[in-house]
């Protein structure tokens, strides 16, 4: 009996947990603010990234970019489902237009952006998946 209920408990925290959102980190200096995401459910690398999630980050607020600018995104093995898992890049250009990217699929071992922000504006990330298939989990670097 003690058994069943201790893998009971333990299938309930599993469930539970691949639903959590990966954490970006982020650290700032000297001007520059510099992030990380690891979209493994289990935060090792070469994992793989959860079933239902809807996430948004993000990466650079408005008070962080008084000035506009540039923010660089580098995006390592990504592949998702190509029907129904994808990442949205969602931030506002310098001539005031809301701009973006929706990446599902796969699509690079390596993919490299630049995105030009307007002044005080945000760069925003989500992170959706369904219920079904997982892919090996991507990493997200970049700075502002």
């Amino acid at each position: 009996m003690k058994l069943f209920i201790c893998v009971l408990v333990l299938a309930c925290f599993a469930a539970f947990v691949s639903s959590t959102c990966p954490t970006l980190y982020k650290t700032r200096s000297y001007g520059n603010t510099r992030f990380f995401l690891n979209a493994a459910s289990n935060g090792v690398c070469g994992g793989r990234y959860s079933n239902n999630l809807r996430c948004r980050y993000v990466l650079v607020n408005s008070t962080e970019n008084r000035r506009g600018g540039s923010v660089n995104l580098n995006l390592r093995n990504f592949q998702t489902e190509s029907c129904c898992d994808y990442l949205t890049i969602n931030y506002t250009s310098t001539s005031y237009r809301s701009s973006g990217y929706r990446l599902r699929g796969y699509q690079s071992n390596n993919l490299r952006y630049t995105l030009n922000t307007a002044p005080r504006s945000e760069v925003s990330i989500y992170l959706y998946t369904d219920g079904s298939v997982t892919r090996r989990a991507f990493f997200l670097t970049g700075s502002a």
